[in-house]
């Protein structure tokens, strides 16, 4: 005989259905509260973000003793959470610190002279992004300790074809293929290191008045006008009327320096004055403590002090040390040719290029004296 269903709930459930009930309603009482509403977001997200940083606690656990070096117990405590932690095909979230702890790995190997390890866990950070020219430069560094040239330079290209400004590739590449032989390769590297795009804001001081202007960072001549404009004080520049000029972590060369007064309705305003008509050495001063970049002063006539418009010729040069221009001139010469030569030349660091004649003149002299 089948039992018949029952209509209504036995007295134990009706009093746990009462209990979730009365659970239910606390609950949305505590939420409409708006103070506790946002207390329990805000413990809720702190509780996800702590569970979620675990991640980034343990490769910074790896980075600290790889900084100690202790590298067996760093390669072991990288190597472990690589395994139970495996890289998703896709970068977000966590995935960030996949190549942080791709690059600590590596140097944890190669620190203990491992050379297969090192190159294998360098080749999974280049493909876990290959867009970032910082993992080619590590795989290059990294092939190169361990002799393994035609890796080195290979990677060293890549980082030029993401990064053509990147200097340290750019001598590795410069120097490998001039000793191979292939100078227009060489000369081709240097070229599109000098036309790389960089830009940066140059900044001119009058008295109280500032600007910045943008300027190409090519070595070729460039046009600009600053408005200056009222600022804080400077009492370096109020002592004596002078034009600071900060042209960031470059070589500058400035040809013509025009100084416009300021202008009233009605009135003819004092005509443009010429403060500079040919290439001058700035007198270099004192950088503050906390500035990036020298300061570079040129004195003023005392009228000239609150002008408000500074009209110039100005040329910035990309880094290049005396060597690289002297194994790019060398390539010049063996093509034969002098025009490239003298372009190049015009376009970088007066002072390297000064040096590098200085350099060559000498050795010729004591050459024709033995």
């Amino acid at each position: 005989m089948r039992e018949r269903p029952r209509r209504h709930p036995r007295p134990g459930e009706r009093t746990l259905l009462a209990a979730s009930l009365a659970v239910l309603v606390l609950c949305l009482a505590f939420l409409a509260v708006p103070s506790c509403r946002q207390a329990l977001l805000r413990h809720s997200q702190a509780t996800a973000d702590a569970w979620d940083e675990r991640w980034t606690r343990r490769v910074e656990r790896g980075e600290a003793l790889l900084a100690a070096q202790r590298f067996d117990e760093a390669a072991a405590h990288l190597e472990a959470v690589d395994r139970r932690f495996p890289a998703p095909l896709v970068k977000y979230g966590r995935d960030g610190e996949r190549e942080r702890l791709l690059r600590a790995l590596g140097a944890s190997h190669a620190a203990l002279g491992r050379k297969r390890r090192t190159l294998e866990t360098y080749r999974r950070l280049v493909a876990y992004d290959p867009l970032n020219y910082l993992n080619h430069v590590a795989l290059a560094e990294a092939a190169l300790s361990f002799d393994e040239p035609d890796e080195a330079l290979a990677h060293f290209e890549e980082v030029l074809r993401f990064h053509p400004g990147h200097l340290p590739s750019l001598r590795a590449v410069v120097g490998a293929r001039l000793d191979a032989g292939d100078w227009r390769a060489g000369v081709a590297a240097y070229e599109r290191y000098l036309d790389a795009f960089r830009l940066e804001r140059i900044e001119f001081q009058v008295g109280e008045r500032r600007a910045q202007v943008p300027v190409l960072v090519d070595g070729r001549w460039h046009e600009v006008e600053a408005v200056l404009h009222s600022g804080e004080p400077a009492e370096a520049a109020l002592a004596a009327p002078a034009l600071l000029l900060r042209p960031g972590p470059h070589a500058f060369e400035v040809a013509s320096l025009v100084l416009t007064g300021p202008l009233a309705v009605g009135e003819a305003g004092p005509p443009p004055r010429r403060v500079l008509r040919a290439p001058l050495v700035w007198e270099l001063q004192a950088a503050e403590p906390a500035a990036s970049a020298p300061t570079f002063r040129l004195a003023l006539a005392p009228e000239t002090r609150d002008w408000v418009t500074a009209r110039l010729r100005v040329r910035l040069f990309k880094p290049v040390d005396a060597e690289l221009w002297r194994q790019v001139a060398a390539a010049y010469r063996n093509l034969l040719d002098w025009e490239g030569l003298e372009r190049a030349q015009g376009r970088s660091d007066p002072a390297r290029v000064a040096s590098e004649a200085g350099a060559q003149a000498s050795r010729a002299a004591g050459g024709s004296g033995s």
